[in-house]
Order: C-alpha cells, then sequence, then structure tokens
C-alpha cells in the first residue's frame, strides 16, 4: 500500500520516470491525496515507453489517475494492460483527469492497450456549476496532439452516476444549465 499528501507522483514500478519501462506486472492499492499522478504502472513521466505492461493494482484518489500512467509529456504506451478499478474519489480541481490507461498525456501516443475493469466516480456535487472531470475509458486529457490507437476497453464500464448531467438554476429572469458528464466519454474524455 502506498498512500501519500507529500508526493506529487505514485506508481508501483515508480513515482517519476525518464526512461524505458518493459515486462512489468504490478499488483496492490495505490492512493494519492491532493495534487498527486498515480498510474499504475508510473505516476509521471517525460519522454519514455511503457510497453508489455500489466496493471492489477487498484488505483484512487484525484487529480490525475491512470490504469498505467498518471500523467506524462511526450510519452508512448503500448501493449499494455489494466485489469483493476479506478477509483475517483479525492476530487483536487474541477477538471481532474481519469482514464483507463493514462490519465493526462501531452504529445503522447497510446496504442493497442486494454482496460478491462471500471472507472468510479466516488466524489459527488451535484449542484457544482464547474465540476467537469476529464474522464475516458482509455485516456482522460489528451493534450498536444496525442493520439490513441488500436485499444480495447469494450469489457470496460464509467460509472460517473455521482455526477449531475443537468445542474440548472435561474438567474435574471433566465434558466441556464451545466453538464458535469460532459468529457466523460469512451476512448479519450477530452482533447485541447
Amino acid at each position: 500500500n502506498n498512500n501519500s499528501k507529500q508526493i506529487c507522483a505514485i506508481g508501483a514500478v515508480c513515482g517519476f520516470s525518464g526512461s524505458r519501462i518493459t515486462n512489468v506486472t504490478v499488483y496492490g492499492n495505490l492512493k494519492g491525496v491532493g495534487r498527486v499522478s498515480v498510474g499504475g504502472i508510473s505516476g509521471e513521466g517525460n519522454g519514455y515507453i511503457i510497453e508489455n505492461c500489466t496493471n492489477y493494482a487498484n488505483i484512487s484518489g484525484g487529480s490525475a489517475l491512470g490504469g498505467i500512467l498518471g500523467s506524462g509529456t511526450v510519452s508512448i504506451i503500448k501493449n499494455c494492460k489494466s485489469y483493476q478499478d479506478i477509483h475517483y474519489n479525492d476530487k483536487y480541481s474541477d477538471h481532474d483527469q481519469i482514464g483507463g490507461i493514462a490519465g493526462f498525456l501531452e504529445g503522447g501516443k497510446i496504442t493497442n492497450c486494454t482496460f478491462s475493469a471500471c472507472i468510479y466516480v466516488d466524489i459527488s456535487d451535484t449542484n457544482s456549476r464547474t465540476l467537469q472531470p476529464y474522464i475516458g475509458s482509455i485516456l482522460g486529457c489528451a493534450y498536444e496532439n496525442s493520439s490513441i490507437s488500436g485499444n480495447n476497453d469494450t469489457s470496460c464500464t464509467i460509472n460517473a452516476n455521482n455526477l449531475n448531467a443537468d445542474v440548472s438554476w435561474w438567474e435574471w429572469f433566465k434558466t441556464y444549465h451545466f453538464n458535469q458528464k460532459l468529457y466523460v466519454k469512451y476512448g479519450i474524455g477530452y482533447t485541447n
């Protein structure tokens, strides 16, 4: 078990990496609190490859969560599998990033990976007019031309029942609406 309020990146193999990680299988429980990137293999990475790795570790927290990688820049993830659930239970911001394979990816690629588990949204603020997490079955937030291809998410589910698809309010003779589930999708949750 790895619980932290101080560390900024948590992974079963490493918190932060800038190298290559291959042929690793991990088990256990990984939990982050606050602004923490949590990934089954690596919490954060810059310019590296994760290949042929398998995650059986439960992931929980907020900020950036992924079955393989929490958050990465110019990283490649290929031929990896994640079979354990992800629990989004610690809101850090209105746009936390949660993905079956990676939470956040900037200028990277995810290819031929499998997520076969469930993403649970355990936080609840059904009246919030700003809460809108980026949740994707493969990738939560794709930034700067990040891409996914050849991935399998057919056996996964996203349980976002705690998010409200229609927060509405009346102000100055007009009704306003806000959808907390706007960026909850299969594949990529949000693309910038």
